[in-house]
């Protein structure tokens, strides 16, 4: 997951379902500082700049749905399990 809009919101969301999650962005470190201590402060791992990158071609990968799949996601997971 990157660190733009969607990618945080998806992250939180997941997080919520007690995911752990480590989101990769290519940006500066200093440039998403507080992006980083915000969403650290909620459980989640930001990796950024050039470790974001080393991580990207070691094979990791990311995925990023928009939040509205995730929710529908989470529910019919939800649903199967009641």
């Amino acid at each position: 997951l990157g660190a733009g809009e969607s990618g945080e919101a998806a992250a939180v969301l997941l997080r919520q379902e007690n995911a752990m999650i480590t989101i990769l962005d290519t940006a500066e470190e200093n440039k998403l500082r507080k992006k980083i201590d915000a969403l650290g402060t909620q459980g989640i791992r930001v990796i950024a700049g050039l470790a974001a990158e080393h991580e990207l071609a070691r094979g990791r990968v990311s995925i990023a749905a928009s939040p509205t799949a995730l929710r529908s996601a989470v529910g019919e997971a939800s649903d199967r399990d009641s």
